[in-house]
């Protein structure tokens, strides 16, 4: 089972920076700053950014806001 203090050791693979930490929603691995969502498989968080799910509101991963400040 995945915990939040398992997660707190981790950070999002699209934030060039890796100061975004993961969050639980329920079920669900986020990012807490842009939303992406990370599968999980046997307990385990894959962090495989191909095998994200962006958020709605995005279409490719150049759109996340940690993608638009890093080609500013």
């Amino acid at each position: 089972m995945i915990t939040q203090e398992y997660l707190d050791h981790f950070r999002c693979p699209f934030d060039p920076k890796r100061e975004a930490k993961l969050k639980l929603d329920g079920t669900k691995v986020l990012c807490e700053r842009c939303q992406v969502q990370f599968r999980t498989r046997e307990g385990f968080v894959s962090l495989v950014m191909e095998e994200a799910t962006l958020p709605e509101n995005c279409d490719h991963a150049n759109q996340l806001p940690c993608q638009r400040r890093r080609q500013n």
